[in-house]
């Protein structure tokens, strides 16, 4: 009854290390097959997209808009019905800016990909930011994470260089 019972382990382990094979070198080929995500998001994490532009809220934007209002009133009242959507959406948005935490953070940090393109362009009609279709993922990544802004299928993007 031992014997037996050694027979069907024996053959139990075998083919355990044998489908194991088999499935590691699956998932192998296939890792090579595709980039991971294979569907990038629009806009970096807790950036709201609103009509194709992704919405960056500094800290203290209130106090920016404030000032904004004192200096150019005409501007303030003729954008109002924008700003409030804006003011409204900062109260129910986390903060995933990395290291722009004011407006001239964030315009320092247009990195040119070539002589006429800029990685992302200020929408003045949304009052958003639209990342240029001629940034490759890649630079996208090295835009987000060296500014260190989590962009789920970019700053995780697992096939640059």
């Amino acid at each position: 009854m031992d014997y037996f019972y050694i027979i069907v382990f024996s053959l139990t382990l075998v083919m355990l290390i044998l489908l194991l094979i088999i499935f590691g070198s699956m998932l192998y080929t296939k890792k090579a097959d595709y980039s991971f995500p294979i569907h990038p998001n629009n806009c970096p994490d807790n950036w709201p997209e609103i009509n194709g532009s992704c919405m960056y809220f500094p800290k203290g934007l209130e106090d920016e808009v404030k000032k904004w209002k004192d200096e150019q009133p005409k501007i303030y009242m003729k954008n109002y019905d924008s700003i409030k959507k804006m003011l409204d959406r900062v109260k129910n948005v986390g903060n995933n800016n990395g290291t722009l935490q004011s407006l001239e953070d964030i315009a320092r940090s247009k990195t040119a990909l070539d002589s006429k393109n800029d990685i992302w362009e200020f929408n003045s009609e949304t009052l958003g930011f639209e990342f240029n279709d001629n940034a490759t993922i890649c630079q996208k990544k090295k835009w987000a994470n060296f500014h260190g802004i989590r962009w789920d299928g970019v700053s995780n993007y697992n096939n640059c260089d």
